[in-house]
């Protein structure tokens, strides 16, 4: 409550938490002080696990499942930092195994060509950001985003994290508080604005 005050109080354009880690029992249950953080407020959040060592920012994975990405605000924000840092976009998409590939994702996938290629000019961003798409199997979606982070030699992690009913939440735990706990590598959320 005291964080989501500050930052109403204070304007603040992003929050940065360490992330300790837990046991799997109360990251079950309970989650972290992080988790609620990115789930309750729509501020900018960077997490950084404790093993992290700083570097210089050359390569951004952006993991996503293609949803609601057309009328993404998040993603202007995304273009923004990979222009700022003049970085690599690496946008990867991990799918079980067992799925095949439907109308609606490859559709998708175009579409979030076209977004890239496109990027909005009311963002003083040029449309040449570095970027590339990649798709993934992998029955376990964190192990497959950690193999491709530490495989591509990621810096930074990006996120949208979706809002989920409340019995959503009670059947189904949010990828981006599973990547909060196991990531390799910094993890910033971006949330769309209303």
């Amino acid at each position: 409550d005291i964080i989501e005050e500050q930052v109403e109080k204070n304007d603040i354009d992003l929050i940065v938490m360490g992330v300790t880690g837990a046991g799997k029992l109360s990251e079950l249950l309970l989650g972290s002080n992080t988790t609620r953080v990115i789930n309750n407020l729509d501020c900018p959040t960077l997490t950084v696990p404790a093993s992290a060592k700083y570097q210089q920012i050359n390569s951004i994975a952006f993991a996503c499942d293609y949803d609601n990405l057309e009328d993404s605000t998040a993603i202007d924000e995304l273009s923004s930092l990979v222009k700022f840092f003049d970085a690599k976009l690496k946008i990867v998409n991990i799918g079980k195994r067992a799925e095949r590939k439907t109308y609606e994702q490859e559709l998708s996938g175009r579409l979030l060509e076209y977004i890239f290629e496109n990027v909005n000019e009311s963002l003083n961003v040029s449309n040449d950001i570095d970027y590339s798409i990649h798709k993934r199997k992998d029955d376990d979606i964190v192990h497959g985003i950690n193999k491709f982070v530490d495989k591509h030699k990621v810096d930074l992690l990006v996120m949208i994290p979706r809002k989920h009913s409340f019995f959503e939440k009670l059947f189904h735990e949010s990828n981006t508080k599973k990547m909060a706990f196991h990531s390799h590598v910094p993890l910033l959320t971006l949330h769309d604005k209303e």
